[in-house]
């Protein structure tokens, strides 16, 4: 008998010399003829002097006659199956779970089969269990590991958990931390969407209010005043017909009062002085 596998010989009363067959979840020990069960991790189907292990990311209990995978998210551990803990992950067959590490990869849950993704506006927390909401100043599109600081031209988030920045409106520019945004001073304008709102140098420009889209153009008669942040007349003797940093002096032979948009002729014999003509 114990020539044949899976058997082991007895002696019976008689003395007479008898086989045992060694059935599934045992296997044939010879040395000792006896039928031992298969340990854990090991099966057999029967008539075997040596009981199979288990493949890979399988398990089983003590005499068993096959090996049963774990269900994805959870993992062998001797006779039963552990739950993958949060933060990580466990495959179909895995023997251990895996970390979620990938970009924007997070797992709030026991026992998941695959990592989650942060969503748009969301980023992975630091023990990658959970998700956070992108701070003020910063947004995501999801699925990055961290949220993008608005630092582009007019950019800002006044809100926690954007998917994207948003565009500082005309009249205003991003407030120096980017998280709300703030009106044009006076003697600027912007026409939106810039870092910072634009000086009114322009010939004749100024802004003589706050939030601005555009710079205003002095009138016929006036000029801006060296600030830019409003208008003023033309002194007498000068004048504008509008759009100019300065007020243009008047001919020779010709006057203006103040505020003037051009000048007039002194009759003949006269002198301009001022606003006036005198002999």
């Amino acid at each position: 008998c114990d020539e044949t596998p899976g058997y082991v010989s007895l002696s019976g009363e008689s003395g007479a010399a008898a086989c045992e067959y060694c059935g599934p979840g045992f296997y044939a020990d010879q040395a000792s003829h006896t039928c031992k069960e298969c340990e854990i991790d090991s099966y057999s189907v029967g008539g075997v002097n040596e009981c199979t292990s288990c493949p890979s990311g399988t398990n089983n209990a003590v005499a068993s006659t096959s090996c049963s995978p774990c269900s994805p998210g959870n993992i062998p551990t001797g006779t039963s199956c552990d739950q993958c803990e949060k933060g990580k992950y466990g495959e179909f067959g895995a023997t251990s779970c895996a970390p979620c590490d990938g970009d924007g990869q997070y797992a709030d849950e026991l026992g998941l089969p695959s990592c989650k993704t942060a969503q748009s506006g969301y980023k992975p927390t630091p023990n990658r269990q959970n998700v956070e909401k992108c701070e003020l100043g910063s947004a995501s599109f999801g699925a990055e590991d961290d949220c993008t600081p608005c630092n582009g031209d007019g950019q800002y988030a006044d809100e926690t958990g954007l998917s994207a920045c948003k565009s500082s409106p005309a009249g205003n520019k991003p407030a120096a931390n980017r998280q709300s945004v703030e009106m044009c001073e006076l003697g600027s304008a912007s026409s939106g969407a810039q870092d910072a709102c634009t000086p009114c140098n322009g010939d004749g420009q100024y802004s003589d209010e706050l939030g601005l889209p555009s710079c205003k153009t002095a009138p016929a008669g006036k000029k801006p005043t060296s600030n830019r942040q409003n208008i003023e007349n033309c002194s007498p003797g000068r004048y504008s017909v509008g759009g100019k940093t300065e007020c243009d002096e008047c001919e020779v032979g010709k006057f203006s009062n103040e505020g003037a948009v051009g000048c007039s002729q002194c009759e003949p014999g006269e002198v301009p002085v001022g606003n006036t003509c005198e002999l």
